[in-house]
């Protein structure tokens, strides 16, 4: 089980977590090696910890669905009475897709989603509620229903340690950062970042592909410009 590898690892290699106190993957914290990661600083003991982060990453069974969206570009698309958030225009395309996939594998599955405090939760929220009420594009809100068990959407914050919310943490920014790539943004990246995401390629891709699809992510506008981005929301499920 995930969450119980994750445990072995933090017992392993961060003296600070406990069980009853545990310590949450917070991805800031990891690279600059501050509150319970600053044992990290000993390079030893943080090549030690990255290889057991990537061996366990690469033994999970992942699909990932990830938008980004260029908020700037976004502003001068939209109409200007458009208040449609960049967080709540991420979301639908994930859930569009992860339905999707849900239902080519017959299965069913919650939609789990870090707390981001009371305005950004209300959107997301809402927008779930109206993908249950409306659908999105082709897909009728009681396809939602069905392939969604629960239909509601999960908020839950980091400090509750849900290990998929910490996973998610630790995706995002290199999922986006690549993702640019893509369209010619490049920017520094260590070591990690390019051994993480040879093992994370392989997960963008419908149920159906061996391979890196596009199926799986999403860039808004379709067709940004490098020169023009500056500012980004993303968010990747897991």
């Amino acid at each position: 089980m995930f969450h119980d590898d994750l445990e072995k690892i933090r017992r392993s290699f961060l003296p600070d977590h406990h069980p009853d106190n545990p310590v949450v993957l917070h991805r800031n914290e990891i690279v600059r090696c501050t509150g319970s990661f600053a044992c990290l600083t000993d390079q030893t003991r943080r090549d030690d910890f990255d290889a057991a982060v990537l061996e366990l990453l690469g033994q999970l069974p992942l699909r990932i669905i990830a938008t980004v969206i260029d908020k700037s570009a976004m502003k001068t698309v939209l109409q200007e009475n458009d208040k449609r958030d960049p967080y709540g225009m991420s979301y639908r395309p994930i859930l569009a897709k992860y339905g999707e996939f849900l239902e080519q594998c017959g299965a069913t599955g919650n939609v789990t989603i870090e707390s981001r405090g009371r305005k950004a939760d209300k959107v997301l929220a809402e927008v779930h509620t109206i993908a249950l009420e409306k659908g999105i594009q082709d897909r009728t809100g009681q396809f939602f229903k069905n392939v969604l068990s629960p239909a509601s959407l999960l908020l839950r914050a980091k400090s509750d340690n849900i290990s998929g919310i910490q996973l998610a943490d630790l995706l995002c920014y290199p999922m986006k950062a690549w993702l640019l790539e893509q369209i010619g943004v490049h920017g520094p990246h260590g070591r990690f970042h390019g051994l993480l995401m040879d093992k994370m390629k392989p997960c963008l891709s419908s149920h159906q592909m061996d391979g890196f699809s596009e199926y799986c992510y999403v860039l808004y506008p379709r067709r940004m410009q490098p020169s023009a981005i500056s500012d980004h929301a993303a968010m990747p499920t897991a």
